[in-house]
């Protein structure tokens, strides 16, 4: 391999962001990152020996940076910092199971075991509603009865019961009609947004280069753009934009640091 003559960024290996509190988060390796200085420039313009308007002079009035960070997961934290508030476990948490489109071909559906959705959810719950798609046009309510003591013969009804299992009319089975519903289901914890609200980070980079030596980016003080970008719900990549705030500490409201051969990245072993 012929020896290169220079050496150059690979790309990045750790994004660390610890909270106003001290909390570092442990999240994925970021995919991307893309850095916009924000810089403001003022040109003094002056008239040249052809009677033109020339530049003479270029200075900076502001420099408002931020830095996007992408990542290929969406995980809790994540979303929680594109939230603006931390997920926090909580008890007693009012949750439901729902269904959309459901085809009914039994009479009858098994409650959830242990480790499933819908485990532990009690039967005959007042709030629990069902609806049908009669000939796909508009939908119908479907009247509740009790789970123990169902009489699948009454046309239009459903029952749920323990765990969440349902029952299901003659009617609706014999047309393998589309049904939706909606249970109730308190949990006794669960994770949960919470009203604890994320509000500075430290963010600190670190890119490797060719030669497996480091540069290591510093950003004292960011916060969330939640003005900025959509959260797509329905793929788990992950774009996060924050402010580079100046916190004081320095001129700059960043500080970049070559670490040199002596402190090069050493491969685990």
């Amino acid at each position: 391999m012929a020896l290169p003559l220079y050496k150059t960024v690979k790309g990045l290996t750790d994004a660390v962001l610890v909270t106003s509190s001290g909390k570092l988060l442990v999240l994925p390796t970021a995919a991307g990152s893309a850095l916009n200085l924000g810089q403001e420039i003022t040109e003094i313009q002056s008239m040249s020996k052809l009677g033109e308007r020339v530049i003479v002079d270029t200075y900076n009035v502001a420099r408002l940076p931020s830095i996007q960070l992408s990542w290929q997961q969406k995980n809790l934290t994540l979303l929680g910092m594109r939230l603006g508030y931390e997920f926090l476990e909580q008890t007693n948490v009012g949750a439901k199971v729902v269904a959309n489109g459901f085809r009914v071909t039994i009479g009858e559906y098994p409650g959830a075991g242990v480790g499933f959705e819908g485990n532990g959810m009690p039967a005959d719950q007042t709030d629990s509603i069902a609806c049908w798609l009669p000939g796909g046009d508009i939908q119908k309510p479907l009247q509740r009865q009790p789970f123990a003591t169902f009489n699948p013969a009454v046309p239009e009804s459903f029952a749920q019961g323990p765990d969440g299992a349902t029952k299901w009319s003659n009617d609706l089975v014999a047309a393998k009609e589309y049904v939706g519903f909606e249970f109730p289901h308190e949990l006794a914890s669960a994770i949960r947004l919470s009203e604890e609200s994320y509000d500075n980070f430290r963010l600190t980079m670190m890119s490797i280069m060719t030669d497996r030596s480091l540069l290591q980016w510093n950003f004292p003080s960011v916060s969330v753009k939640l003005d900025e970008g959509d959260i797509n719900l329905n793929e788990p990549e992950m774009q996060i934009t924050f402010r580079v705030q100046d916190d004081g500490s320095t001129c700059l409201p960043y500080d970049v640091i070559y670490k040199g051969q002596a402190q090069r990245r050493k491969c685990a072993a």
